[in-house]
Parts: C-alpha cells; structure tokens; sequence
C-alpha cells in the first residue's frame, strides 16, 4: 500500500489505466470529455469499463456523460458489447455521488480526492490511497459494487437539441 500527496499525482491513475489488460471500474462525480474520450479508446481496445458518476455537474461533465452514455448503447449490439457501461445515479432521488474509487484488473485499488478531470490530475492538492494487497482490493471492489446496485440510475437526454435549451435556460437563471 503507498499513498501520495501533492500536485500532479493523477500519473499513478493514468499510468495504471494505459497498463489495465482487463477491467476499469471507476467511481467519479466528473469526468471531463478527454477522459471520456480516453475511456472509449480503452473499451475500444477490449477493456471493460464501469462508470458510476453524477448527472450534470457543469456543461462539460453533461457533454462527457452523453458522450459515454452513447457509446455504450451503440456499442450494446456490436463487438464492444457491454465494454463500456455506465450509470448515472439519479440525483432526484439520492444526493450526488462524491465517492471517488479506481480498480484495475481487479488487482489495483485507488481511492482518494482526484475526480477524473485534467484540474484534479496535475493542478491541484490531491491524495491517494493505492493499494495492490487482495484484502483491500476486494474491499473496495466490493463497495463498488455495492455503489453499482444499490442506487437508482437515470438515462440522461442526448438530443442535442434539448440539452442546448436546458443550458440556455440555466444560463438565464443564473443572472436573474
């Protein structure tokens, strides 16, 4: 078990993504789109990825969850079947997830501070917890799980059309 402190400390999870061989499962209120991206690329590769997150934190968060959210159900019927899943804890019902945990090939386990965006990764003050001890491993995998069914899940509106009024309305809220 090692933990870190500091800035810049999202390489020990990146590092760990790009050497996965089989499964991600990740737990994180935001994802940006180039982690997103990154995500996709790895499912694309045959990793299987799970996603708990949060519906929209930001405009980015909500680009980044409708990007996922397609390519799973795109992805449900062809060659990358179920290689990306993700679920969206509905925030209507259950207060947004704030957990952030990663599991790799159900070998590494990482909790701490970091949300999967490029501000947390290499610009902020973060802390990790990285464990490889299958004791600990299986602990947080465990709870991951238990995160995965435990809440009710939402599919969020992709019509892009829609998610441009919602964000102009919101816009107009905000200045009044």
């Amino acid at each position: 078990m090692q933990s870190y402190i500091g800035v810049g400390i999202g390489k020990y999870i990146e590092d760990e993504f790009l050497k996965s061989k089989k499964s991600i499962m990740i737990s994180s209120p935001v994802i940006t789109e180039t982690f997103a991206n990154n995500l996709i690329k790895l499912a694309e590769k045959g990793i299987h990825i799970k996603i708990v997150t949060s519906p929209r934190i930001n405009e980015e968060s909500e680009k980044s969850n409708i990007l996922l959210q397609n390519f799973s159900k795109k992805n449900n019927s062809n060659d990358f079947s179920n290689k990306l899943e993700i679920k969206i804890i509905d925030n209507k019902k259950f207060p947004m997830n704030h957990a952030k945990m990663y599991l790799i090939d159900e070998k590494i386990a990482i909790i701490g501070s970091l949300n999967l965006t490029e501000e947390h990764f290499w610009k902020y003050i973060e802390y990790l917890w990285v464990m490889d001890e299958p004791k600990f491993v299986n602990q947080v995998k465990n709870d991951f799980e238990k995160l995965w069914t435990s809440f009710s899940y939402i599919e969020i509106d992709t019509n892009e059309k829609s998610v441009k009024t919602k964000n102009f309305i919101r816009k107009i809220r905000r200045n009044l």
